[in-house]
């Protein structure tokens, strides 16, 4: 065999490992209008910058800040927002029945999706090399920097694109979809903007002074979380294209629970107590947002998923938590928040009066409270009428009831300065918890709530337990017609 022929084969063999929905999109982007129209008005609008910005005799510096303000527009806004567009539309009832078909696993699908829309990416960032090697012959930019924002560009693209992906695949309602995306769209200003600030640091002071300073570590651990988060989007992406016989809550919960440990281990470790709040905060918002996701979802197990199951009961109990189902979510958000919650006592030598502790223990019973009455009054009262996924949406009603109720009826027996001295006003009222003065009343009655909350849902998680092992297996059964009589 030739030379050509053995490279030709060699070709062939890694053509057919190549991930079908890599070449699909990226064809779709070249053959269709707006990346090649993008493309060019991107490279228009860098020429005319930096055209106007030589005759002004400005520093490299000064370039490069503009440089990568255009750039961080377009990748962290503008692309984004297309992937996760098209990401909705194929989401759409019409096109549901080619994705659940395809032989591709959902790991290769969500894999091409991100891939795909970060070569896109990657190709805006690599138009603008020459403009950014521009600013070094300019002076007051020195390479490394140029580099290391390049690739911060590009890690925080990448982060921002899986999101983009994840919003576009999730399996909500139309106008939900507008929802979720205007308030990506948000976000995405919110990323924008730091990166802004990071970027201008990193030019005004250098690489080398701001990675030695104080920014380093920061930036190493806001980049570690990131990452982390990156891949929790990832499997949860993928769990919405499983199908609910394989158990698709399964990799998240594992994931995310071992991440919340190891952020309650590194930090408690590493960091001070004022800089610890923020993990365990990051920590709680992992937990009380599975539970509100378990909420939702459905309370019966499938037959063929309950065949997996092993005969062990210690087992049973152990992978109870990881699977899908409202009360399984509830004690896996306990699995997470508690030691959370043990940590914040820990690290700051056992003081339960402690602001921070107070207010986040305050605000899981409330969540869990409201949470637990969405799901047992939906169920008692609008079950024909309302579906198991729209009990988020209920416990948020509940909730605004529950703050702005008791301050109305207070508004009718008081007024100016003494309404806000009543603990009644806030008594359903989560946010009443930042201040002090009424702090212990609402801590008493939100752990009152919360435990009667539970104790109605004690019979479910029972029968849930009880229903949680292998089915006995079916008995064949045969049926004969009855015998014909004779003439």
């Amino acid at each position: 065999m030739s030379g050509i022929q053995r490279f030709r084969a060699g070709w062939y063999h890694l053509n057919d490992h190549i991930n079908p929905i890599v070449v699909r999109e990226l064809r779709q982007a070249v053959r269709g209008r707006f990346i090649t129209i993008g493309l060019m008005l991107f490279l228009m609008v860098l020429l005319t910058t930096e055209a106007v910005t030589m005759s002004d005799n400005i520093s490299g510096k000064e370039l490069a800040q503009i440089v990568f303000s255009i750039l961080s527009v377009v990748c962290l806004i503008l692309i984004p927002i297309l992937f996760g567009v098209r990401s909705a539309l194929e989401r759409e009832r019409e096109n549901m029945d080619l994705l659940f078909v395809s032989t591709l696993s959902p790991t290769r699908i969500v894999t091409g999706k991100l891939v795909s829309s970060a070569m896109v990416a990657l190709l805006f960032i690599c138009a603008a090399t020459p403009f950014l090697t521009l600013t070094y012959f300019l002076r007051g930019v020195d390479v490394l920097s140029i580099l290391v924002l390049i690739g911060l560009l590009f890690w925080l693209s990448v982060f921002v694109l899986q999101a983009a992906v994840f919003v576009g695949s999730m399996p909500t309602p139309l106008f939900m979809k507008l929802l979720l995306g205007a308030g990506f769209v948000f976000w995405t200003f919110g990323i924008c903007g730091m990166s802004f600030a990071l970027f201008n640091e990193v030019l005004n002071s250098g690489w080398h002074s701001f990675y030695l300073g104080r920014g380093g570590n920061p930036l190493l651990i806001g980049m570690l979380i990131t990452s982390g988060f990156c891949f929790g989007l990832f499997l949860m992406n993928t769990a919405f294209f499983k199908s609910p016989y394989h158990n698709p809550v399964f990799a998240p919960r594992l994931y995310f629970f071992l991440l919340s440990l190891i952020f309650l281990a590194v930090g408690a470790y590493k960091l001070s107590p004022n800089d610890y709040e923020p993990v365990v905060f990051l920590v709680l918002l992992i937990g009380l947002g599975g539970f509100a996701v378990g909420m939702c979802e459905s309370e019966d197990h499938h037959r063929r998923l309950l065949a997996k199951l092993p005969k062990s009961r210690l087992k049973r109990l152990l992978l109870f938590p990881f699977f899908s189902g409202p009360m399984p979510a509830l004690i896996w958000s306990w699995l997470v928040c508690c030691p959370a919650l043990l940590a914040v006592v820990a690290h700051d030598n056992f003081r339960f009066n402690d602001n921070f502790f107070e207010t986040a223990l305050g605000s899981v019973w409330y969540f869990q409270f409201y949470g637990l009455l969405a799901f047992g009054l939906r169920r008692r009262l609008f079950g024909n009428t309302f579906s198991q996924r729209w009990n988020w949406l209920f416990a948020l009603v509940l909730c605004g009831f529950g703050m702005f109720l008791p301050w109305t009826l207070g508004v009718m027996f008081s007024s100016g300065r003494d309404l806000w001295e009543h603990s009644l006003v806030f008594v359903l009222n989560p946010f009443g918890l930042d201040n002090y003065r009424h702090r212990d009343f609402l801590l008493a009655v939100s752990g009152l709530l919360c435990s009667l909350a539970v104790a109605a849902q004690v019979a479910t998680l029972t029968r849930t337990l009880r229903t949680f092992k292998r089915p006995e297996p079916e008995k064949a059964t045969c049926s004969f017609p009855p015998p014909r009589r004779g003439r």
